[in-house]
């Protein structure tokens, strides 16, 4: 249950994220990759108050990115060739 959990709330600071990112979009790349290193520090502290293996962590912090950003992609492709 907890793995869920953690992964809903990765969720949803992925599209914190992107939302960041979107309003930032004339910032230089150094300031976006600082921006994205913050934001996965908080992925994995979000994930550490919840469960204790580091393991275990970083996969569902790798699932919850890779997932987020292919559901991106496909949605964007699906407006973009409508």
């Amino acid at each position: 249950m907890y793995r869920y959990i953690v992964f809903l709330l990765q969720m949803m600071l992925w599209s914190g994220y992107t939302v960041a990112e979107w309003i930032s979009r004339r910032d230089h790349i150094e300031y976006k990759w600082l921006m994205f290193i913050i934001v996965l520090y908080l992925a994995l502290v979000i994930g550490k108050r919840f469960i204790h293996s580091k393991q275990e962590i970083t996969i569902i912090t790798i699932v919850s990115l890779s997932s987020f950003y292919i559901c991106r992609y496909l949605f964007e492709w699906l407006f973009i060739n409508l």
